[in-house]
């Protein structure tokens, strides 16, 4: 019926084009309710164009041939990372084992006799295949057949497992897939070459379409570790291979990554780790992703303590209970210790505690502001209203406090209350693991520290119980510079090691993923801010040869700056890194285009031994930073400055010499797009030459190279203009009004908004065909508001670009067969002014630009939007906007950053 419904939709482009009859706006119910009576008002018309006969005909052979295509194998596949990634390319180390793993799902009554047929190029063998389950599944070995292959390569014939694959069967793609098989391949010795690398499923029914990947051999790793970094995996699944020889060689390669230890649970991928002498960290979610489970079962604490479960479960702020049934009241858990410590250790602990093989426990923890025990949420029972009174040693009667009141009079206080409740929770979490053995591990796997207590989406705070954990393990969804930021803040306020979970490419809709090169930076930010560790999600997915090569480089560089990290004094304070503008440093240029990249640099610098480090960050992914740097405090005489991985990255001088007043004044640098440079600054040197033929061409090739990257006058190019919206006419393009009214615009006309339920649809025909690889949203907005919740431009169930309140974020989002790929803007839109939006994707990259300048990048891989008939909106009536938006434009191609600025400066009011 999908495809039914897709070839209709090309007949109505199709007959509007070329019969000239008004546009067909029907919902596909619409469409098959008034079939006859449409089908026959077809007919009349069609009797005068005879080729609209043949469209007719063309679309319902096309409709029938693609549903007996849907049929032809009984289950659809994904390979991962391959397909999922930009350019669909997949690398592999030489000389090592490959996993690529592909995850199926259909129906699983239809399963019969399934097999993966897998073509290799040329020096690409499959060493393996298996299928790794996930939590309850076994592993279970899978026969490779292999075949002369088309192209000179071989062809693998893998037979998947039919007993699993029914078992674990979804029903459509999704990121947990127990289902999934792991395929490893091996590249014998050969350190480049590669090749197409295809690929199809056969079952009982017929063969499926045949898919392409591009795959690379890449050259192997340097094994590298530093005593003062970790690097560990979360989830290793693939360790849980059949074949002791396999797992021998999949832990080698982690090795020589750098690679210490990891996050999972079962005996034999401890045995493993013994063996290869790595750390294990079982995971234990105690206090759950929705923070109400402790561990302890409301059923069975009610038969131990003869209660109800109205004596214990957590009541709302409205007076209702809470409907989770686990969901205890935390007053009541932490008046009851010892009894919560022993349901925390025979219900969660134990089962995974292995005597010599557990270095420690994990919990993850995922409190979020929805959650029945949120500070804003619940519980307000009156043993909480008791235990606040004491806890705060106010004079005030308990029980004739109603939740407005808490929330309102003693805001604050209420708030630290329930932040000392989670950390006693934590507290008690800590008791029980050490009570399994004194010399387990702590750890704790939520968030950051918040920047702002009330405002944040998670509201945990890890300083609340720095002093019961041993090590901190947040978990860093964000990218771009939010990184740096929540990492540097996290440092600063724990004593205790720091050592975030950062994404790599986890299963698909779990984590945004990151490229390598993003990877890369991230491992930097953490050990140049004091991070002792990285622990990344792979899952039961695999990183290829890219990732790899990422924290090796990374490690190459910690090998040379890592003593500084480790030992050395943190001083930001020596050094000023300022990004240059053109309209501060051009003379005659244009006095406005160059991109504001003070969002995108960050620096520190650390001191040992005399000699300081200083890291350099630009995390804008297109354009280079061009900075000035400068040492206010650094006394006279000479100085050596030089890049710490041995390049020469500074300008005015070839010398590496400096004297000291030249360094006060400042030094003229460049820091790549994404890029990560250490420079090493020490007393010592010949006194360097100022004012030579030589220093003067050097700082003129800067300035000249600056000043051609600036951003120049470009036409305005309609390509791939979707629509465009100015409001000034009424005819102008179909416009459905719910609620919203005509006002006045930037310029003109344009709508407002009246942040209740009012909004706007944009009637755009075959939208969801047209935003496939790449799009751009353009709008002006100016709130009145920003007090709640609100949507600027959305498409249910497809994209969107919000403002949410709580956390002060601008979220920009596209759902990707079925799964969120959002990115979390740390923006506030001005109050009562014109603000430019724009939202793009391409490339792999969401981007929200804000006044012109790009403010954020986040990478999703390559994806589409779910093709839904949903319309385009203004606003929406579950997340009302108020105020009025104006100047709206959709184009199917990303707008480039000189494109955005030119956009902004022609219309922005103070131009």
């Amino acid at each position: 019926m999908r495809r039914f419904d897709l070839a209709f939709k090309k007949f109505k482009v199709n007959w509007k084009r070329r019969c000239g009859s008004p546009a067909l706006h029907l919902s596909r119910n619409e469409w098959r309710a008034g079939l006859p009576r449409r089908l026959a008002g077809f007919l009349r018309r069609a009797a005068a164009v005879p080729w609209a006969w043949l469209n007719l005909h063309l679309c319902f052979l096309l409709a029938v041939f693609g549903a007996a295509q849907g049929r032809a194998v009984s289950i659809q596949a994904v390979s991962y990372p391959a397909e999922y990634e930009y350019e669909s390319r997949f690398y592999l180390l030489a000389g090592e084992l490959n996993p690529l793993c592909f995850y199926f799902w259909g129906d699983k009554k239809a399963v019969a006799r399934p097999v993966l047929v897998i073509d290799a190029p040329e020096g690409v063998n499959i060493a393996y295949a298996f299928h790794p389950g996930y939590w309850t599944h076994p592993a279970i070995e899978t026969l490779v057949r292999k075949s002369a292959g088309s192209g000179g390569g071989n062809r693998f014939e893998i037979p998947l497992n039919e007993e699993l694959v029914k078992k674990g069967l979804l029903a459509k793609q999704g990121p947990f897939d127990p289902a999934y098989l792991a395929v490893l391949f091996d590249t014998g010795s050969k350190s480049s070459g590669g090749g197409a690398l295809k690929w199809h499923l056969e079952d009982a029914t017929g063969n499926g379409d045949e898919k392409t990947v591009e795959c690379e051999i890449l050259p192997p790793i340097e094994a590298l570790s530093q005593p003062f970094f970790s690097h560990y995996f979360y989830r290793a699944h693939l360790l849980k291979a059949p074949d002791a020889a396999v797992r021998k060689r999949l832990g080698s390669l982690y090795r020589k990554a750098g690679v210490e230890g990891f996050v999972d649970n079962g005996r034999s991928l401890t045995q493993d780790a013994m063996a290869e002498k790595m750390k294990v960290y079982a995971e234990a979610s105690l206090g759950g992703w929705g923070g109400a489970w402790w561990g302890v079962k409301t059923e069975k604490a009610c038969k131990d303590r003869q209660l109800k479960p109205g004596d214990i479960l957590i009541v709302m702020k409205d007076g209702r209970q809470s409907k989770a049934k686990n969901a205890i009241c935390q007053s009541w858990l932490i008046d009851q210790a010892e009894y919560v410590i022993g349901e925390m250790q025979k219900g969660i602990l134990k089962p995974y505690y292995f005597e010599n093989l557990t270095t420690g426990f994990l919990n993850d923890y995922e409190l979020d502001i929805f959650s029945d025990i949120a500070w804003k949420q619940s519980c307000f029972c009156a043993r909480c209203k008791e235990t606040f009174v004491r806890r705060c040693k106010m004079n005030i009667q308990p029980q004739g406090l109603s939740p407005g009141d808490l929330l309102g009079k003693y805001r604050k206080e209420w708030l630290d209350f329930r932040y000392w409740q989670n950390g006693e929770m934590m507290r008690l979490y800590a008791r029980a693991v050490r009570g399994l053995d004194p010399k387990l591990k702590v750890a704790i796997c939520s968030v950051g520290v918040p920047f702002d207590r009330e405002k944040t989406y998670h509201p945990i705070d890890p300083a609340e119980y720095d002093d019961c954990v041993d090590e901190h393990w947040p978990m860093f969804y964000t990218q771009s510079p939010n990184y740096y930021r929540e990492m540097d803040h996290a440092v600063k306020h724990l004593k205790k090691p720091v050592i975030p979970c950062v994404n790599t490419c986890f299963p698909l809709g779990e984590h945004n993923a990151w490229p390598p090169e993003l990877l890369f930076l991230n491992i930097m930010a953490t050990a140049s801010t004091g991070g002792r560790g990285a622990c990344y999600f792979v899952g039961d997915s695999s990183m290829d040869a890219r990732y790899y090569h990422a924290i090796g480089d990374a490690n190459k560089l910690l090998k040379v700056a890592g003593r500084f990290y480790q030992n050395g004094q943190r001083c930001d304070e020596q050094a000023v890194v300022r990004p240059l503008l053109v309209k501060e440093f051009g003379k005659g240029e244009s006095k406005r285009g160059f991109p504001d990249l003070r969002e995108f640099v960050f620096h520190n610098v650390r001191r040992l031994d005399g000699e300081w480090l200083i890291t350099l960050f630009n995390y804008n992914v297109e354009n280079a930073a061009f900075v000035e740097l400068s040492f206010p405090k650094l006394a006279g005489g000479a100085y050596e400055m030089a890049d710490a991985a041995g390049g020469r990255v500074f300008v005015k001088t070839d010398a590496q010499a400096w004297d000291g007043g030249d360094l006060n004044k400042g030094v003229l640098y460049k820091i790549p797009p994404r890029g990560v440079c250490c420079l090493v600054v020490k007393p010592g040197g010949a006194k360097a030459s100022a004012g030579t033929a030589q220093a003067r061409d050097t700082e003129n090739s800067f300035r000249e190279e600056f000043c051609r990257l600036q951003r120049t006058e470009t036409k305005d190019d309609p390509q791939g203009l979707i629509g465009s919206w100015s409001f000034e006419k009424s005819d102008e393009k179909i416009v459905v009004l719910k609620g919203a009214k005509e006002a006045d615009g930037l310029a003109g006309k344009g709508l407002a908004f009246d942040g209740k339920k009012a909004y706007a649809e944009l009637v755009v025909e075959g939208l969801a065909d047209r935003l496939r690889d790449a799009f751009s949203l353009e709008l002006w907005v100016y709130p009145e508001s920003l007090k709640q919740c609100m949507c600027f431009i959305g498409k249910k169930g497809s994209l969107s670009m919000d403002w949410f309140q709580p956390t002060q974020v601008l979220p920009c989002g596209i759902r990707h067969l079925g799964q969120r790929r959002w990115m979390d803007a740390k923006l506030v839109p001005a109050v009562n002014r014109w603000n430019h939006l724009v939202f793009t994707y391409g490339g792999g990259y969401l981007r929200l630009h804000h006044d012109g300048n790009e403010v954020d990048a986040y990478y999703v891989g390559k994806l589409s939007i779910d093709r839904s008939d949903a319309p385009l909106t203004l606003s929406s009536a579950g997340a009302p906007f108020h105020g009025r938006i104006d100047e709206v434009r959709i184009y199917d191609r990303r707008l480039k950053g000189e494109e955005v600025w030119q956009h902004y400066i022609k219309s922005a009011p103070q131009f």
